[in-house]
C-alpha cells in the first residue's frame, strides 16, 4: 500500500518512483515519466530544496524562484527597537498612555536587556 503523505508520480496511479520532475502545469513525475513527459509538455527536473518543499507538503511553481532563505534570529538590539516602536504606535511616551500595553512591554524589555549580547549572524 502506498503512503498517502509521500508525493507520487502523477503520470500513472500505481507508479512508485521517487518524484524528480515537474511540468508547466504543476504535475510532478518520477524520473522515467518526467523524461518521457518532456517530449509532450515543458517539464524540468526538480532541485533538492524543491524536493524538500514537496516532501513537506508545500506547493512549488514550475517557474523556479530563488531558494527560500531561513529566517534570521532577531538580535537583542532589534528586539529592543521593536518594543520601542510598539510603544510609539500605542502612544505611550514617558509614563503617558495606555497601561494595558505598557506593563507587559516594559517587563519584556527588562527581560531582553538582561540577556547576554549576541553573536554576529552575518555569516549567512
Amino acid at each position: 500500500m502506498t503512503n498517502p503523505n509521500k508525493p507520487q508520480c502523477d503520470m500513472e496511479r500505481d507508479c512508485t518512483g521517487a518524484v524528480a520532475y515537474i511540468d508547466n502545469k504543476g504535475f510532478i513525475y518520477c524520473k522515467p515519466h518526467g523524461v518521457e513527459r518532456k517530449y509532450a509538455q515543458p517539464c524540468r527536473q526538480l532541485v533538492p530544496w524543491e524536493l524538500a518543499l514537496i516532501h513537506a507538503g508545500k506547493p512549488i511553481r514550475y517557474e523556479r524562484g530563488p531558494k527560500p532563505r531561513p529566517a534570521r534570529p532577531m538580535t537583542k538590539a532589534q528586539a529592543l527597537q521593536t518594543i520601542d516602536n510598539i510603544f510609539g504606535m500605542a502612544g505611550y511616551t514617558e509614563g503617558q498612555g495606555d497601561l494595558w500595553l505598557a506593563t507587559p512591554l516594559t517587563q519584556l524589555k527588562d527581560f531582553i536587556q538582561q540577556l547576554p549580547e549576541e553573536t554576529n549572524h552575518d555569516d549567512q
